[in-house]
């Protein structure tokens, strides 16, 4: 694991907000994966899985602040590879 911190889920144009904590994990060879596990009472059972498309093999943090503020655990990965906007 590469960390655990505590962040804030914002819709967008509103304000209100969703606590979560943010798990960032490092798998073998060097796949990163991000995981927004929502607090509170905010979850809603199930879970969101960000990306692909045109967005595959990058993690977008307002995509997990998406999922978590509808509820959803949120997870993204860069499968394997890095994008410059993210280190």
């Amino acid at each position: 694991m590469l960390s655990a911190a505590e962040a804030v889920a914002t819709a967008y144009q509103r304000n209100d907000t969703v606590p979560y904590c943010l798990v960032k994990l490092l798998g073998k060879p060097a796949i990163h994966i991000w995981v927004g596990l929502p607090m509170g009472g905010f979850y809603n059972g199930r879970l969101q899985v960000t990306g692909g498309s045109g967005y595959a093999g990058s993690i977008k943090q307002y995509e997990i602040d998406r999922a978590v503020f509808s509820g959803f655990i949120g997870a993204a990965t860069d499968t394997w590879h890095v994008d410059p906007d993210e280190g």
